[in-house]
């Protein structure tokens, strides 16, 4: 096997025309970790990247349009703490030539948190090089264990949204709705995948201590979270 497919992009409908695979390594990567660890061990540089075309290669003098521009960096990433700075022109990565974003975001897959890349970087006229320490979604190097924690009382399942996400969505907590079963939460009208910050305006920051607060509230009750669109939302409730 050489890799599993994810999309086909077809002018006919029918299976003919470009596909989309993830590579088998990558697989067993996903494979391994979800055996030993119970989910996916993800490695994150904290940076976003475009791709270099003609354009932006005559703006910015250069040669070829081999690599990627570094576009944003999110503060406290590893990006951020090895140095990495927006309108950086990462060329080589662990001595090899970098051809694209694409390239990049696969080679990211291979790895774990605590994994560590020397890049060179083109900076104006000068080149840098910089090495970077891949983190987790929590912003460190520690293994992740999965954190679902199930309400049989609520017949729910609940999930701690990363450190990752949660600077995404510039929110400081947040338990999401995972998996909803057969119970009480269902009558709540709340879809999967919504985030709960707060209830009664109190901050919610793990799945055991938002189970708990669901399982013993009564009264007047306000829930404010973000859906899955981003979309932040307040749903008033009455607990008898």
């Amino acid at each position: 096997m050489i890799g599993i497919n994810t999309a086909i992009l077809s002018q006919t409908g029918t299976y003919s025309g470009y596909g989309f695979a993830v590579p088998v390594d990558i697989v067993k990567k996903v494979v391994n970790d979800i055996i030993n660890y119970g989910q996916v061990q993800k490695a994150f540089i904290g940076a976003e990247f475009i791709d270099i075309d003609s354009d932006i290669a005559g703006k910015l003098s250069l040669s070829n349009l081999d690599g990627v521009i570094t576009s944003y960096v999110q503060r406290g990433s590893a990006a951020d703490k090895a140095g990495l700075e927006k309108g950086d022109v990462i060329v080589r990565v662990n001595d090899k030539p970098l051809n694209n974003k694409t390239e990049l975001e696969e080679l990211m897959g291979y790895h774990y948190p605590g994994d560590k890349f020397m890049l060179d970087i083109k900076r104006g006229d000068n080149v840098v090089r910089k090495q970077v320490t891949l983190l987790n979604g929590e912003g460190n190097t520690e293994v992740l264990r999965s954190s679902v924690y199930f309400s049989e009382k609520l017949g729910v399942e609940f999930e701690k949204v990363s450190k990752v996400e949660r600077d995404l969505l510039k929110i400081d907590n947040g338990v999401r709705v995972k998996k909803i079963r057969n119970g009480f939460f269902r009558q709540l009208d709340i879809p999967e995948g919504f985030i709960i910050t707060n209830i009664n305006n109190r901050p919610v920051e793990t799945p055991e201590e938002l189970a708990n607060i669901l399982e013993k509230i009564k009264g007047k009750v306000v829930i404010d979270g973000i859906t899955s669109k981003g979309r932040r939302v307040y749903i008033p409730y009455r607990f008898d």
